[in-house]
């Protein structure tokens, strides 16, 4: 989602975002875009054939209320117990959202963050965001970390690169609070490469 009108701010890195998983997977990308990216498209549609998720949207948990951590679609917001009911199938999911990652104690002590209710989902490897993540950093984390999944590295070693490279640029890029923001959960293992025929990624914005 580029635009939420008055529900939210704007993300002019959402559509760009999906352009470089495109250029990046020529050819076995499927893209969803603004209207197309309701609520009810998304808990009804096939999943299972996806290996990655890319999803560049707001994530928000408020604080105190945990249970409605959400990813803010065209229409309405997807509840976490809802993404946990998507049926996904080994797929690594890039949230390029705000807060994707933080988590919150619940009295039971589980730790309830999006990350998790993707993972639930059946996702083998999730990469978001533990705080606010600024919208013009995005691509020049997103980049490298895509071109290191390309070449054939797993999910966190990809990431681990990615971060490399921004400290080594220097600048605003280089600062710990802008490289540190996105982190890695789930098994590492999820290897997905531009010489995967069988693999197939959907894009949401």
């Amino acid at each position: 989602m580029q635009d939420f009108g008055a529900r939210a701010d704007p993300l002019p890195s959402a559509l760009p975002s999906l352009d470089l998983v495109q250029r990046l997977w020529p050819g076995s990308t499927t893209r969803w875009e603004n209207a197309e990216v309701t609520r009810a498209a998304l808990r009804s549609a096939d999943l299972q054939p996806f290996a990655l998720l890319h999803i560049a949207t707001h994530g928000q948990l408020s604080a105190g209320r945990g249970l409605l951590a959400h990813l803010k679609l065209f229409d309405d917001d997807l509840l976490a117990d809802e993404i946990v009911d998507l049926q996904l199938r080994r797929a690594l999911v890039v949230l390029a959202a705000c807060e994707g990652a933080l988590g919150e104690a619940l009295p039971s002590e589980d730790l309830l963050n999006l990350s998790r209710a993707f993972l639930a989902a059946g996702a083998t490897d999730v990469v978001a965001s533990l705080w606010e993540l600024f919208d013009t950093m995005v691509l020049a984390l997103l980049e490298p970390f895509y071109t290191a999944l390309v070449s054939g590295c797993d999910a966190p070693t990809a990431l681990a690169h990615a971060q490399r490279n921004a400290i080594r640029q220097g600048s605003e890029l280089g600062l710990p609070y802008i490289w540190a923001s996105l982190c890695a959960s789930g098994g590492g293992l999820h290897v997905l490469s531009s010489s995967s025929s069988s693999s197939e990624n959907v894009t949401f914005s």
